[in-house]
């Protein structure tokens, strides 16, 4: 399945190249109609009091985001194929390009997993989803640790670390049909922390979430962030940030994510 786009303004950051919201906007929109053509798409699978959750999602980028001055001459193309089952995971993949240049900009991957909207557990693939994973495409390859390391618990405490934290509640436009916080206001609250310069002066190379607990309306959350050295001691210039959301009654961790950048 395959979709084109013209980029809008608001999926720009404040410096003028493509944001994080802009392109999961897109790659959403191309999955749902894509799942809308196979007959489980939400408002199909509503009815039957069942629906999906993202349970976690990995980008990882291939080339330098467009800028504001490309959005009305370029076109997108997003591509998006359900990449094979595991258990109660579904996997989809996707893939953007730059169809100006033929470029390749990023490649993704999110599990997706059934959900009772009553009783608000994770489900089993039902038998019809199931038999239907017929695709023949084959999955992009992320590297297994890339995919599969576990994002750290952190508290944001300590004077040897660099932490960044700011306080969120859940309002009603935060809210989607499954009644709990969307996954676009979940990006916000991971990035938001970060100030001005640092995003200024680094791009994302690579993004993991991991989706834990459901955030519900009015919830008062709080993002903690740790910026730690890459994965060579000696690399300043290529920090990762650790995010954690917490849910303040509780202390619950919401979501987790895990995010490696470079200078621009």
């Amino acid at each position: 399945m395959e979709m084109k786009f013209q980029l809008s303004y608001p999926d720009f950051d404040f410096s003028g190249r493509l944001h994080i919201l802009g392109i999961n906007r897109i790659l959403n929109e191309t999955a749902g109609y894509h799942s809308f053509q196979l007959g489980y798409a939400p408002e199909q699978l509503n009815p039957r009091g069942i629906s999906w959750v993202l349970g976690k999602f990995i980008i990882r980028f291939e080339a330098p985001m467009p800028t504001t001055t490309d959005r009305f001459s370029n076109y997108y193309t997003v591509k998006t194929w359900r990449s094979g089952i595991k258990d109660i995971i579904a996997y989809r993949d996707y893939e953007l390009f730059d169809d100006n240049n033929n470029t390749r900009l990023a490649v993704a991957r999110a599990d997706w997993i059934l959900f009772d909207i009553n009783k608000r557990v994770p489900l089993p693939l039902i038998d019809e989803i199931k038999n239907s994973y017929i695709d023949p495409i084959p999955p992009i390859v992320f590297d297994s640790s890339e995919f599969m390391s576990r994002i750290p618990i952190i508290d944001g405490e300590g004077d040897n670390r660099t932490t960044f934290k700011k306080d969120f509640t859940v309002n009603v436009s935060d809210i989607d049909g499954n009644l709990h916080a969307n996954n676009l206001s979940y990006l916000r609250w991971i990035l938001d922390p970060l100030p001005p310069e640092f995003l200024q002066k680094h791009q994302m190379v690579s993004m993991k979430i991991t989706y834990a607990v459901e955030a519900k309306y009015n919830d008062n959350i709080s993002t903690v962030i740790e910026l730690t050295k890459s994965d060579n001691d000696n690399d300043n210039d290529n920090p990762i940030t650790i995010h954690n959301i917490k849910r303040r009654a509780d202390n619950k961790i919401l979501t987790y994510a895990s995010i490696k950048w470079n200078l621009r």
